[in-house]
């Protein structure tokens, strides 16, 4: 199969793995806004969100290795026992010791809430490492199963505690806790994890090798996180969590956006990391980015315009004042988004390091603009930062990469493109009917006129298919 059509097929797979559980969630959250006050709102928000802060903490990053060691030996079995074994081990009892810690560390959380937020990281943290797993052994299809399982129990099971048994937050952590842990029951099942973890190939060699390659990730993580939960925690000192759930309402249609993008990654990853001995690995990259621009300009443009459309359908609530904030986050997505492609050559050459320390660099951006705007410009230093974090990050990733692999862009296509949706995003912003219509005419422009090739490309494999 070619690179591309593993590519496209990938994409596919993990895409419904990603879509499915958006689906859902266009039911869930009106549910949510409506039953949870802004109060609880805000703090399950932090949970949620935090978990992106704990699991890099009490695993680092082991999960991550798992796919990166796996994809190209997958068909070795000893080897992939030998990884697998030591890798849930090390996780194992890393996270033990990390969660008893958080749970002595919230000691002024309630004691059922406290219960309930570290048996969810536990679980939350296995699930992501027997799906790192799956990916590692190309079993894309168990791994968008195990996440549409998951979304599905989470749905009927928020609708049982929150809205039948009317527990509230406690009712929603309840939700999350078994609906991770019956994917977790379906995805080892499914990939027969016992088959593969053997105690005997535990091996302090292996563990170190693997550490070798993900404890840099962890400032990358953690580096997002400051850029995500800072945000919030931020806010919620500052200005309170009603305001947090605020920004989190905000975030949500700029979600769907990235929704796209982080399918795509996923499936980019492991392209980029099996191309990367090709001989034409160098116009491969250039070509990859060029039609991943362009198909991300056009979903965004289209994502912009649906916007006053979007908001009114999925946000219940007074949440009116979360909307002036979405044409901000839109653009921080669509720079996160090219940090993301070209993040995924930076894994392919294994330089976990240089992710890091970028990452690293751009968090700080992020929190320093924080603090200096918070009590001037309120929740707009929020949105604001992660614009301008995301933007350095993309730009100094972009022109770094080509020190290890060359890699070519259309300037003059590139700053066209941010220009045109800048101007979209402040249509979007001005919440006139007449030019939201004409936003919709623009999204169609844009999106035919940065996808020529891949249109051509469309039309003449469907016309020779004829």
């Amino acid at each position: 199969m070619s690179r591309e059509k593993n590519l496209l097929k990938n994409i596919f797979v993990l895409g419904l793995g990603k879509v499915l559980p958006r689906f859902f969630s266009l039911f869930t959250l009106p549910i949510i806004t409506f039953y949870l006050s802004q109060e609880e709102f805000g703090t399950y928000d932090l949970i949620t969100t935090m978990v992106s802060f704990f699991l890099p903490l009490v695993t680092l990053q082991m999960q991550s290795a798992a796919f990166r060691f796996l994809l190209n030996n997958r068909e070795n079995k000893d080897y992939c026992e030998i990884i697998i074994s030591n890798i849930l081990l090390f996780t194992f009892i890393s996270s033990s010791i990390g969660l008893g810690v958080l749970f002595l560390f919230l000691i002024k959380v309630p004691f059922i809430l406290r219960v309930l937020i570290v048996l969810y990281y536990f679980i939350d943290t296995y699930f992501n490492t027997v799906q790192q797993i799956a990916r590692g052994l190309s079993k894309n299809k168990v791994y968008s199963t195990s996440v549409i399982v998951c979304t599905v129990i989470e749905f009927f099971s928020i609708l049982l505690f929150v809205v039948y048994l009317e527990f509230s937050l406690n009712g929603l952590i309840c939700a999350l806790i078994l609906s991770c842990f019956v994917a977790s029951i379906y995805i080892t099942m499914e990939l027969n994890i016992l088959k593969y973890f053997k105690y005997s190939r535990r091996s302090k060699k292996v563990i170190l090798e693997l550490l070798s390659y993900s404890w840099p990730l962890i400032p990358n993580s953690l580096s997002s996180w400051v850029m995500q939960l800072s945000d919030r925690v931020i806010i919620s000192l500052f200005l309170g969590v009603s305001s947090n759930a605020v920004y989190a309402v905000a975030n949500k249609i700029p979600n769907l956006f990235s929704l796209v993008q982080g399918t795509f990654n996923m499936a980019w990853q492991e392209n980029a990391s099996l191309a990367i001995d090709d001989s034409d690995s160098d116009l491969y990259y250039s070509k990859m980015f060029s039609l991943t621009f362009g198909v991300l300009v056009g979903i965004l443009s289209f994502t912009i315009a649906a916007t006053p459309l979007l908001f009114k359908i999925l946000i219940k609530g007074n949440y009116q004042s979360s909307y002036n904030h979405i044409p901000i986050l839109f653009l921080a997505a669509f720079f996160s988004s090219i940090s993301s492609y070209i993040g995924g050559i930076y894994i392919a050459y294994k330089r976990t390091k240089e992710i890091g320390y970028t990452t690293l660099i751009a968090a700080l951006i992020n929190a320093f603009i924080n603090f200096a705007l918070i009590k001037k410009i309120g929740v707009y230093a929020a949105s604001i930062s992660t614009l301008i974090s995301y933007f350095f990050l993309a730009s100094y990733r972009m022109i770094k990469v080509r020190d290890f692999q060359k890699i070519e862009y259309d300037l003059y296509k590139f700053i066209g493109a941010i220009a045109l949706l800048i101007m979209m995003c402040f249509i979007c912003f001005c919440k006139i009917l007449v030019l939201d219509i004409f936003n919709i005419l623009i999204a169609v422009i844009i999106s035919f006129f940065f996808n020529q090739e891949l249109i051509k490309m469309i039309f003449k494999k469907f016309r020779g298919n004829l």
